[in-house]
């Protein structure tokens, strides 16, 4: 619906549109526009409003359509004096603006961006309808690129097939072996996660196989934690935190199904389920000697890629949703809603900690809120943004202020990514230099300039 109270703007937007296959409405008044939006059977997706026409008290077309269709995209259309007046008018509830003059393809522009702003509306409004979005806990299965990990899941829980599950931090890779669990047969069986302690005793193999204490003629047996999954499920979310040797009696346990403790006699039966979970590549994990290369190439496991969060941005809303009714609930806080202009923002952000760090961002915003819908301040207020620092947030008002501010960003962002690859192979080098430079390809010398650059530490 186009709202103006000039007839050439309602008429020009309306041919262009029409042009493009939208169907259109039109309103001259705030009532007429209330009007039409009462007798309509369906939502309209995106309302493009005249800046004046919302300040009518007899109306207040802002809070009607908040009332009758909150989930609408709202552009609006200013003159160049009142393009401040727009930013802050946005706050309660616009999303765009439209300054006049303006092109055909000023209008196709917007018109896009405020599409996607309205699906992201859409699909926030179905999950806070829905209690159960089919999943575990943040394991949503909405988008394309988790349903297909959701068929194989469905396929394999059912069998007894060992699972690897490769995915960068944060990704779900416990959720996914719990959810391989719960849907198995082996649901009422135990759930063991192998997390080991360094210690002295008992030594991370005697957590891992069990051992046998001898004391004069008497010896005590201790089951390790494989043995403690009975008939159940275990799962070791890194592989390649144990050593070598470790593995090698890991390799060995699996293919014969039998369990050797340690300084024991007899090997016992080994009937639970083995997952194994790591973060590495594993081609790259070999050839460090992380991984056995017997892992890699013989061991029979069914793999799981776990695609990290800038893969399935689609889910971030339903994500988003899901970890704040629980840290609403766990603070005692009245949020229920994200602000469309804030969701937008979290689906675009690349989050290298992936669902780990979104939960820390969401609980953070949830924390300082103290209304019931979190939006770009209490972000930025917990968060810190790129923007704070290199742009105010108003749009620019000259063409050099603009080339200005791009600039700025521009540096920004490649500092930001920067930042992100030295230190990321330096998490996969374990902190050798010589290593992660050949491992991505520069030259050790131009490696330590960029640490040196942005203050990273081995």
């Amino acid at each position: 619906m186009i709202i103006d109270d000039e007839l050439a703007v309602v008429q020009g937007c309306s041919r262009t549109l029409l042009k493009d296959g939208y169907s259109v409405e039109t309103a001259l008044t705030p009532s007429e526009a209330i009007t039409k939006i009462e007798q309509s059977e369906a939502e309209y997706d995106v309302m493009f409003i005249d800046l004046k026409l919302i300040g009518d008290p007899k109306t207040d077309l802002l809070k009607r359509l908040k009332e009758l269709s909150p989930e609408t995209a709202i552009v609006f259309i200013v003159g160049p004096a009142s393009i401040a007046a727009a930013v802050e008018a946005m706050k309660p509830g616009g999303h765009e603006y439209l300054p006049k003059p303006f092109t055909p393809d000023d209008l196709h522009a917007v018109m896009s961006r405020a599409l996607q702003l309205r699906a992201v509306l859409l699909q926030a409004r179905d999950v806070r309808k829905v209690k159960s979005v089919g999943d575990f806990d943040e394991l949503i299965w909405m988008g394309p690129a988790i349903q297909k990990i959701f068929r194989l899941i469905s396929l394999i829980s059912a069998r007894g097939t060992n699972v690897l599950i490769i995915g960068a931090p944060g990704t779900g890779k416990r959720r996914v072996a719990m959810t391989i669990h719960d849907a198995s047969p082996r649901k009422l069986e135990p759930f063991v996660m192998f997390e080991p302690i360094r210690a002295e005793s008992p030594t991370i193999s005697e957590q891992l196989f069990g051992y046998v204490a001898r004391e004069f003629s008497s010896s005590t047996y201790f089951p390790g934690k494989m043995e403690e999954a009975g008939n159940g499920t275990f799962y070791i979310p890194e592989i390649t935190v144990l050593a070598t040797n470790d593995q090698t009696r890991l390799l060995s346990a699996i293919k014969e199904r039998r369990n050797m403790p340690l300084r024991g006699i007899n090997s016992r039966p080994l009937s639970c389920r083995i997952i194994l979970g790591t973060e590495r590549n594993l081609q790259s994990a070999v050839r460090q000697g992380k991984l056995l290369e017997s892992f890699y190439r013989d061991l029979e496991f069914f793999p799981i890629y776990l695609p990290s969060l800038f893969e399935r941005s689609e889910d971030i809303p339903a994500l988003v949703y899901r970890i704040l009714r629980r840290f609403a609930k766990r603070y005692n806080r009245p949020v229920s809603k994200v602000e469309g202009n804030l969701m937008t923002k979290l689906q675009h952000r690349h989050w290298h900690k992936n669902i780990r760090e979104l939960s820390q961002c969401v609980e953070r915003m949830v924390s300082v809120c103290e209304s019931d819908t979190v939006d770009l301040m209490h972000y930025q207020q917990v968060m810190g943004d790129v923007q704070s620092s290199v742009w105010s947030g108003l749009p620019p008002s000259t063409v050099n202020e603009l080339k200005s501010v791009k600039k700025r960003l521009r540096h920004a962002a490649v500092t930001e990514v920067e930042k992100a690859f030295v230190t990321e192979a330096l998490r996969r080098s374990n902190g050798n230099v010589t290593r992660a430079a050949r491992e991505v390809g520069m030259q050790r010398r131009n490696f330590q300039t960029m640490m040196k650059q942005y203050e990273i530490k081995q």
